[in-house]
């Protein structure tokens, strides 16, 4: 892992993980990334202010002087971001036995719900709420529909391609913020995250569960998979 502020701070871990692919499903049932587990550790290791809490952390590290972190305070970090990319790799279905089926409709009211969680928490109202969902299902169907416009989802099976497994390969989930002028804005006034996702969103930004399921309805993968791997 390599997380540095360019001529502030720099942090080098090094983590040495399996030799071999734990999410091809090649030898059973799907392994907790090295990383992930690492980042969950070292977030469990700060207190409340947001001191890492590891006794002899800070030895020998000096406090900033005052003027400094003043300094550092009036920084306009946001004119510098170009964008922010966020990627999450899930399963793929294998594509030599997967199995196509029409969409139950409690499938598609939970997909509808979790693709569209942040607009219905925005709505404040049923019936904007109905609106959103309604709106999104006939999105799509328009997108992703068969010829008679229904929805189908594609179910693992297990093949000798894919070694009984069901998958085959990975498929990368994005979820990508452009910095434009509106979020420089919100970012510099220090705004709440729920107002920069609001506002990323509002512009197209698809969040990495959405893109998820996007590709769950054109058949790359499954909403296991996706719900696996997008944890928010």
């Amino acid at each position: 892992i390599d997380t540095r502020l360019r001529g502030c701070l720099g942090i080098e871990v090094t983590v040495t993980g399996p030799r071999i692919d734990l999410h091809s499903g090649t030898y059973g049932g799907p392994a907790m990334n090295p990383i992930r587990v690492l980042s969950k550790v070292i977030a469990a290791l700060h207190d409340r202010n947001g001191r890492v809490t590891i006794p002899g952390f800070y030895d020998g590290v000096a406090d900033l002087p005052k003027a400094v972190k003043k300094q550092s305070q009036s920084l306009n970090f946001s004119d510098a971001i170009l964008g922010i990319l966020a990627q999450r790799l899930a399963k793929r279905l294998c594509g030599n036995c997967r199995r196509p089926g029409a969409a139950q409709e409690e499938e598609i009211d939970a997909m509808l719900a979790e693709y569209c969680h942040e607009e219905l928490a925005a709505a404040g109202n049923k019936r904007k709420s109905s609106q959103i969902l309604k709106a999104t299902l006939i999105e799509w169907k328009q997108r992703f529909g068969g010829e008679d416009g229904e929805l189908r989802l594609f179910r693992p099976v297990g093949c000798e391609a894919c070694e009984r497994t069901g998958y085959s390969g990975r498929v990368p989930l994005h979820e990508i913020l452009e910095a434009t002028d509106p979020l420089r804005a919100a970012i510099r006034e220090r705004a709440p995250t729920s107002e920069i996702t609001r506002l990323a969103m509002a512009e197209g930004m698809r969040t990495l569960r959405q893109d998820g399921i996007e590709k769950v309805l054109q058949g790359h993968t499954d909403m296991g998979q996706v719900r696996k791997v997008c944890t928010r």
